[in-house]
């Protein structure tokens, strides 16, 4: 059984690093944490692009962003 998760606005800027992608998100002071996603949304990121997503973060227990979990790229 899966669970539900919210999906909430995902802010930051890609980048390509080692071969996986991560995102400097809004509000992580310059932090980068793994961008986890489909590989239909991967195939769309570009190195270096800011932009916005449909998506949710995870936390650890103190409440600080480890990772970035997104489901889509929002359009305009």
């Amino acid at each position: 059984m899966r669970r539900r998760v919210d999906l909430n606005e995902v802010m930051g800027t890609t980048f390509l690093e080692d071969g996986k992608w991560l995102l400097r998100h809004e509000g992580g002071a310059g932090n980068k944490v793994p961008l986890l996603a489909s590989k239909e949304v991967l195939l769309e990121l570009q190195d270096g692009q800011a932009q916005t997503f449909e998506g949710s973060y995870a936390r650890d227990h103190r409440g600080v962003v480890v990772a970035a979990h997104v489901e889509s790229i929002k359009r305009s």
